[in-house]
């Protein structure tokens, strides 16, 4: 009895040795592979692309802040354009002799909701053309009661 479990015992041993070692073949394979992955050639071609990847990023950056400086030029000459458009139709209709339709005052209106927002969007305030919107609020309501609009002037009814 003595020997039959002595003998089963080294059978496993050796079944056991033979797994391992099996095992440790594998393990070999498998570092070879990584090893060859991470070779000095791969290394390199690495650090070439991670410092290409990193002059993009500064390309990236110097882009970045290019776009924001044009976009607030833009903004810039936005506004002014828009502060212009208004303060001249407010000097044309001031006088109260000038011929306009409700539609150019529709359209000042407008240019002046939207010239509200560009300055609410970037934070600016507003002090330049409250003046001349006013005399073209009042103009406004001045050629409405008197029924002096082009359309008005020109309409056979």
């Amino acid at each position: 009895m003595k020997i039959r479990k002595r003998f089963d015992r080294k059978r496993q041993e050796r079944e056991l040795i033979a797994k391992v070692s099996k095992q440790l073949d594998e393990n070999n394979v498998l570092f070879k592979e990584m090893m060859s992955h991470y070779s000095k050639d791969n290394i390199e071609k690495r650090n070439i692309w991670m410092h290409d990847v990193d002059e993009d990023r500064i390309h990236i950056h110097l882009l970045e802040e290019i776009l924001l400086k044009l976009k607030q030029e833009v903004v810039k000459l936005r506004i002014e354009s828009m502060r212009s458009e208004i303060i001249a139709f407010a000097s044309r209709v001031a006088n109260g002799n000038c011929l306009v339709t409700r539609e150019e005052f529709h359209r000042i209106f407008r240019l002046y909701d939207d010239y509200e927002k560009i300055l609410e969007e970037n934070n600016m305030e507003n002090g330049e053309i409250d003046i001349n919107y006013q005399i073209i609020k009042k103009a406004y309501e001045k050629h409405l009661l008197n029924h002096t609009f082009l359309e008005d002037l020109h309409d056979p009814v």
